[in-house]
């Protein structure tokens, strides 16, 4: 695997929450992947900006 293909797979595998094995595994099997936007963690709220 040359270092673009291994880049985007780790990409890939980071969206996910996948480890490299499991990501592959899972591409090789058919198994569907977890959608990125339902693993997303809520994101913070900005602090007000008290002057």
């Amino acid at each position: 695997m040359n270092d673009a293909k291994r880049a985007h797979l780790d990409a890939l595998a980071e969206n996910t929450h996948l480890s490299r094995s499991e990501l592959l595994r899972r591409l090789i099997l058919g198994t569907p992947l977890p959608d990125p936007a339902s693993l997303s963690w809520p994101t913070a709220s900005p602090t007000p900006n008290r002057s």
